[in-house]
């Protein structure tokens, strides 16, 4: 199972200080377009500087709420050039962008000269129901982000999860994690989150359930590091 760590580079400090240590524990790196629709490096020149300095697998996000077909395709022969394991498409919050839909701008790379071997993601969330996760899962893409997943009962959905996965497609759920640091901040959000000490222990029980997860803890690099570290060592 895949250990992906989410990486979101810093405004002003970029990368600095603790990619490093990060690219050297996790089996891959997810970087987000500009979360909440605040501006933020680019993700996939991000990603490109991540996976020519440390040579680790890199999941750049795009958002269409900022994109049109060219500036869509410019980023994916980005990503498909500069080796990224696959490019996540989603709508992001605010803007405008020219695609109704992920589906829709899916099949745009698809019909690309050039860029048929890029793999496509896309956000699958668990608080829909199993018939509206399985008509999604049927779709364009090789492998899917998956929100809402409930630390409290992780093999709550594993059924459906395991029906996506029998589609031939790959599932990475995001984990939240609360630190010390970083509590108020989870609370404010409102998703499923589990403990920094009770991180290992769901992570264990989602082996063999899912493809991967992607840990996330906003807020707290340092407790970033903790955790894939404690992973690591399970």
């Amino acid at each position: 199972m895949k250990i992906v760590a989410e990486v979101i580079p810093g405004r002003v400090h970029g990368l600095s200080g603790y990619l490093p240590d990060v690219a050297g524990l996790a089996d891959a790196i997810d970087v987000p377009e500009s979360p909440l629709g605040i501006p933020h490096p680019n993700s996939v020149a991000t990603a490109a500087f991540i996976k020519a300095a440390y040579g680790c697998d890199v999941i750049p996000h795009v958002r269409l709420a900022d994109l049109n077909e060219v500036s869509l395709l410019s980023l994916a022969y980005a990503a498909k050039t500069y080796g990224a394991y696959g490019l996540v498409i989603l709508r992001g919050e605010g803007g405008g962008g020219g695609f109704a839909s992920s589906e829709e701008a899916a099949a745009v790379i698809r019909s690309a000269k050039g860029l048929e071997g890029l793999k496509l993601g896309a956000i699958l969330s668990l608080r829909f129901g199993d018939e509206e996760i399985l008509r999604r899962a049927a779709g364009p893409f090789s492998f899917f982000l998956v929100t809402r997943l409930n630390p409290a009962n992780p093999l709550g959905r594993a059924e459906v999860l395991e029906a996506v996965r029998g589609l031939g497609k790959e599932v990475f759920p995001y984990v939240i994690v609360a630190t010390d640091a970083n509590a108020d901040v989870i609370r404010r959000v409102g998703q499923p989150h589990v403990s920094e000490e009770g991180l290992p222990e769901l992570v264990e029980v989602l082996e063999g359930v899912v493809d991967g997860v992607i840990v996330s803890v906003p807020h707290d690099r340092a407790g970033l590091r903790r955790c894939l570290r404690s992973l690591r060592r399970r």
